[in-house]
């Protein structure tokens, strides 16, 4: 999958989808829902789509398995880089810079699980 200039809407499914293994269900016509893959009892269970983009909250447990680390240059920005293993062995698998730390680590896990994300505009 590629993201190019994707909104945080499009960021959230994504990572919903792709990192938190999400199932979107067309219920038909243009109604769908998101199906969270917390065991049920057979029945079909039903959350609203986690704003990952905009919760650390949400975005902490999809950041197990990967060592973590931020970094802040500017009072502007943030750096998020994922490794497998620790750091030193070079296994970087994600990378994201942003004003929000929250996104930033939303996007770098997209790169992580294999989406391409690309920003070709400043967002303004």
């Amino acid at each position: 999958m590629r993201l190019i200039n994707p909104t945080d809407d499009q960021i959230d499914a994504a990572v919903a989808e792709y990192v938190a293994g999400w199932t979107h269900v067309h219920l038909g016509g243009n109604c769908y829902i998101w199906k969270h893959p917390r065991p049920s009892d057979g029945e079909l269970s039903i959350y609203p789509l986690e704003k990952f983009t905009h919760s650390m909250n949400a975005v902490l447990p999809l950041l197990r398995g990967f060592w973590v680390n931020v970094e802040w240059p500017s009072e502007q920005a943030c750096d998020v880089y994922l490794y497998e293993g620790l750091p030193e062995l070079k296994n970087k698998r994600g990378s994201a810079s942003d004003e929000s730390l929250p996104r930033a680590a939303c996007v770098a896990l997209l790169r992580a699980h294999g989406v391409e994300v690309e920003f070709t505009e400043v967002a303004k």
